[in-house]
């Protein structure tokens, strides 16, 4: 079948018609029918284009065939965007246009969000048409893997990983409606508490580097500013459903033979599948009110066994113009629950447990969470010059995830379970945790003698050698862990925009939010060994793990200058000071005596009741609180030197502070993660940007080049003691070329985009970091993206059908410090295949994606790790594993909209 569909594409691809169509059309006031002179046409997003004449009219000639989004502007007035499918027939339209009621509307700026030849940064702004076109059941992420800088992988639906320029997820800044999403404490985004948003977005805009965004901290390689769906003003204008649209896809992967689990076979089919409806009213009530509402449903399995994803999202939204306010109210949720896999796959077991194998294939293993987002904007047109931009907003977390704690993995039949239990280490392990408890509470368990320090376990008495919290240090049992991260968090961000004159723009503003999040670790279904039975039994709940609040609060205030000493020269002067303070609060957690299998009275707090050899306190109140200060200064021009050339220039610092995980740890304490006497510093990066951009009629094309210097780096590194610590580490320089240019001529599209970088560790403060001696990581790679990275894409458009086809490429990625762990390049071929036409008063579009044609077997993801549970000789060793990427597999996707 895949040879089939491969000779038809080429045979299609070959075919060159070379026709082009013209749309003719009419623009007019929807209020008067008065004809609208000199409005703006624009095809797409090339520079193809002209303006209405004194009667309203406007002609395109020699459009290539295919389907285009047209989008006509005027002073005044509301944007309106629709889908014209261009044929050897003219097409004729005519187009009515609301005159806007919200007077300052031209002069809304979003301060993160950058502006073509205009703001000197480097980024990629993708519209919902081309969302749409991508969008199958992705994550957000997956949606911008043809942008330059930017590397995706996935382990499963909501499991995706972004770097852009080599920076993880803990430096990439993501915002949502100009709401700053990364968790406070972790200082990730994870994606599959926002599924809906790969369908729900109008734009997507990644800025690489220190960028324009003025909001948060932690904007390293880049952002991702994400705006949710348009209010348009009438039903004719809405992308994704004209009053009500209607949305699904089904899809499924090419596996090949999988463990059973008990050293046999099965055959693996996954499919996945989604379908959303999405309506709008459009203006009610002379303008005053705009309601638009989706729900998306989305389900399935993803390529390897074990990733099952159950999920739904919901979006709600309202605006209301009420003379020159904006008033704009959304609500986004997404609950959902999925099962995981993760970069722990030794590939020297793909002969025996099948290529798709998943070493967390256990039902425990799941993630569940909820986290609705409230955010209201009000957009204030002072004046013509004055414009004041507010946004509220609340988020509402709970959930968490579930897996087995120290489960047990037979490398021969790929079965993950409990591990075996026995009475000797009931007796070791209970002895242990009652003098644990005894230290740390006075409290003496059953069994236990302080005195002798032994502890008497079904008759015998054994000496207790240490002190340890079974539930927190050992190995020898296994349970269920469940890990709920509740959470509420209130925020608001203002900024003031005012144009003294044609040459000098201000803003100034600020943001404060605070976070609270109630942490704990519940342990269900504790295995242990059963005197009475002589085998093992199943306790449902012993003592938490952990058990502590997170309390973050984020102040900061912004600035910037807009210089325009000349029509062609823009320069932009940024400023941003911020005061970042965290701070943990334990709560009690209640003692689970194993001796007699029950709850006891005593209670006590996981590290803030540890004491010294002396029996004094180790540490006091102010040791769980940390603040960041600090400035972040951007400097930038942009000068035009033509309608068609533009360069910029910018330098730019940006830091973050380390992140609650990194000064507390939950079993040791405050501090415990840093060498003595030792206090973290916030990370600095550095970026300096030359860019140019060149646009035509029918292509435009982009190329920077950046200089990154990395400082201070927070990593676990390896003491002297032997003992893991968090440290700043030392300094990586990252520097890199990106390319991108697309174009449309005739019957043909295409893109191209190019990454090639150069990411260095350049200095080590440390003696090992990972296990690895620092003077061998000098002058190597930084690992977990690759340096080289490539994507094609090529179109034909035969009149409503177009075929297309993509390459991507990449190559230099390592999976640890001193790149002995090395991924094979990655090579894929792609296809799509797309047909849209009218029926019965309707848009439909028809697409078939086909991805990894060639079935080409690929490693997207490498770890240098241990697992301390498989039951061989490679247990608790440093080795690499992986993650294995998708074959051939394709969907089937169906767009309406009535």
């Amino acid at each position: 079948m895949k040879l089939v569909v491969m000779s038809i594409l080429i045979a299609l691809l070959s075919i060159s018609l070379l026709q082009a169509g013209t749309i003719k059309g009419l623009i007019k006031d929807a209020d008067t029918g008065d004809p609208l002179m000199g409005a703006n046409i624009v095809l797409g997003k090339t520079m193809m284009g002209t303006i209405t004449d004194d009667d309203g009219f406007f002609i395109l000639q020699d459009v290539p065939l295919g389907k285009w989004q047209l989008t006509a502007s005027y002073l005044g007035y509301i944007d309106v965007t629709q889908t014209v499918i261009v044929s050897k027939v003219d097409v004729d339209l005519e187009i009515e246009m609301q005159p806007t009621v919200f007077k300052g509307q031209e002069v809304i700026v979003e301060v993160h969000r950058a502006e073509d030849r205009k703001t000197p940064v480097t980024f990629t702004e993708i519209d919902d048409t081309e969302l749409m076109e991508r969008y199958t059941t992705q994550d957000v992420p997956e949606l911008l893997k043809t942008t330059p800088g930017v590397f995706v992988s996935s382990a499963g639906l909501g499991e995706a990983e972004i770097f852009i320029r080599g920076f993880d997820a803990e430096h990439i800044q993501v915002l949502i409606n100009g709401i700053p999403t990364n968790d406070p404490e972790s200082q990730v985004v994870y994606w599959s508490n926002w599924t809906g948003l790969s369908g729900n977005a109008s734009s997507i805009q990644i800025q690489r580097g220190v960028g324009a965004s003025l909001m948060g901290s932690g904007s390293f390689g880049g952002s991702v500013n994400i705006v949710t769906m348009k209010y348009p003003a009438t039903r004719q204008m809405v992308l994704r459903g004209a009053g009500v649209g209607f949305y699904t896809q089904g899809g499924m992967y090419d596996t090949r033979r999988i463990a059973d689990g008990t050293a046999g076979a099965q055959t693996y089919t996954p499919f996945n599948q989604l379908w959303s409806i999405d309506y709008s009213t459009g203006l009610l009530y002379d303008g005053k009110l705009n309601i638009r509402v989706a729900y998306e449903r989305k389900a399935g399995d993803y390529y390897i066994p074990g990733t099952y994803y159950n999920g739904h999202s919901i979006f709600i939204g309202a605006q209301s113009i009420l003379g020159n306010h904006l008033l704009t109210f959304n609500f986004i949720g997404a609950p959902q629950r999925h099962n995981q896999a993760r970069t722990m796959q030794d590939q020297e077991l793909f002969s025996t447990l099948g290529r798709e194998y998943n070493r967390f294939n256990h039902p425990y293993q799941e993630n569940y969470y909820f986290k609705p987002q409230f955010d209201l904007h009000w957009d204030w047109a002072i004046s013509e010059k004055a414009f004041l931009k507010t946004n509220a907003f609340v988020t509402l977390g709970t959930g968490g995830g579930r897996y087995l704690r120290n489960d047990n993995f037979d490398v021969n039949t790929g079965e993950v379970g409990f591990k075996p239990v026995t009475e000797s280490n009931n007796a070791k392990y209970f002895g242990r945790h009652a003098r644990f408890i005894y230290e740390t509470t006075g409290e003496v368990l059953v069994g236990y003698n302080p005195t002798t320090q032994q502890y008497t376990y079904n008759g015998v008495t054994d000496d207790v050698s240490r002190a340890s919290n079974l539930i927190s240090s050992s190995f020898a049992h296994s349970w269920r862990n469940d890990s709920q991260n509740d959470h509420k968090q209130f925020g608001l961000n203002a900024a003031y925009q005012h144009q003294i004159n044609k040459y000098f723009t201000f803003i100034l503003g600020g943001e404060a939010r605070n976070w609270r999040a109630a942490h704990h670790a519940q342990s269900f279904d504790f295995r242990q060994w059963d005197p009475a039975t002589d085998g093992p039994m199943t306790i449902q709940e012993v003592q938490k793990r952990y058990d502590y609040d997170g309390i973050v609060t984020n102040l900061s205030g912004f600035g910037r200058i807009l210089l325009n000493p000349m029509p062609d020269l823009t320069i932009m002067v940024d400023g941003q000071y911020a005061n970042y303070s965290s701070r943990v609060e334990e709560n009690p957690i209640r003692v689970w005596d194993f001796g007699i299998m029950s709850f006891t009275p005593y209670t006590y707090l996981a590290t803030k009741d540890q004491k010294d050899s002396n029996g004094n306190p180790l540490y006091a109140d102010e040791d769980y609180e940390r603040t960041f200060t600090f400035f972040m200064p951007k400097v930038g021009l942009n000068y035009n030197f033509s309608p068609e050339l533009n360069a910029f220039l910018s330098y730019g610092v940006s830091k973050k502070e380390p992140k609650v995980g990194d000064w507390y740890s939950r079993n040791e304490g405050p501090g415990a993660n840093q060498l003595p006497g030792q206090e973290l510093k916030e990370e600095t990066i550095t970026n300096i940007e030359l860019g140019v951009g060149y646009a035509r009629r029918y292509y435009a094309i982009k190329a920077n080049i950046y200089l990154l210097d990395f400082d201070d780096k927070v990593a676990s590194v390896l003491n002297q003691q032997g003992d893991y610590v968090t440290n700043n580490i030392g300094k990586a320089e990252h520097r890199g070329f990106e390319l991108v240019a697309n174009g449309r001529i005739k019957q043909f599209d295409g893109m191209i985009s190019g990454t090639y970088s150069q990411n260095r560790w350049k200095e080590m403060s440390v003696q090992e970091i990972f296990g690895v001696p620092a003077e061998d990581v000098v002058d190597k790679v930084v690992p977990f993206s690759p340096e080289q990275m490539a994507h094609i894409e090529a179109g034909y458009n035969w009149g409503p059908v177009r075929l297309g086809l993509g390459f991507t490429y990449w190559d230099e990625y390592y999976g640890n410090y001193d790149n002995t762990a090395k991924l094979p390049a990655f090579a894929e071929l792609g296809a799509v295949i797309s047909y849209a036409f009218r029926w019965g008063g309707s848009n439909v579009d028809l697409r078939w994606n086909l991805n990894n044609i060639l079935s080409r077997e690929n490693l997207i993801r490498a770890d240098w790790a241990s697992d301390y549970n498989r039951n061989d000789a490679l247990g608790g060793q440093y080795y690499m594993y992986v993650l294995q990427g998708p074959l051939f597999n394709s969907s089937i996707v169906a767009q309406i909209t009535l």
